[in-house]
């Protein structure tokens, strides 16, 4: 007589093992490992996008801060200070608008020489927006 405990493992490993003998395991394993690299690919280009646009942003403010005579205003912030049109709403301010749509604390950081150190001596006030959720 045959113990049940016994029949289940029989019967689990050959599910296991009839997929990879039918070559089905060997599609989902094809599969899953090219997903894997669409996956990687897609990541890496998210990436190679947003730092072009971070560079890109930051050679703007270093040109502008070549240029700058009176800044009453600088935001500094990600894509919710980047897409604030700022001169609509602040029309008597003199306004630099330093955000960088994806920017992060970390990111603020390592760029406040250019974004805001550069042009404090001409600015009476910063405002700082970086929210993340």
């Amino acid at each position: 007589m045959l113990d049940m405990n016994k029949k289940k493992i029989v019967f689990i490993s050959l599910l296991v093992a009839l997929p990879a003998t039918t070559g089905l395991g060997t599609y989902f394993i094809t599969h899953a490992i090219e997903r894997k690299k669409a996956d990687q690919e897609k990541q890496d280009l998210a990436i190679r996008l947003f730092e072009t646009h971070y560079n890109d942003r930051c050679n703007l403010f270093n040109e502008e801060n070549k240029h700058l005579t009176n800044i009453d205003v600088v935001f500094l912030g990600d894509s919710l200070t980047e897409g604030y049109n700022l001169k609509d709403f602040y029309p008597y301010w003199t306004v630099a608008n330093r955000g960088i749509s994806g920017d992060t604390t970390i990111g603020l950081e390592k760029r406040l020489q250019v974004s805001a150190y550069d042009a404090l001596f001409r600015c009476s006030l910063v405002q700082i927006t970086l929210i993340r959720c």
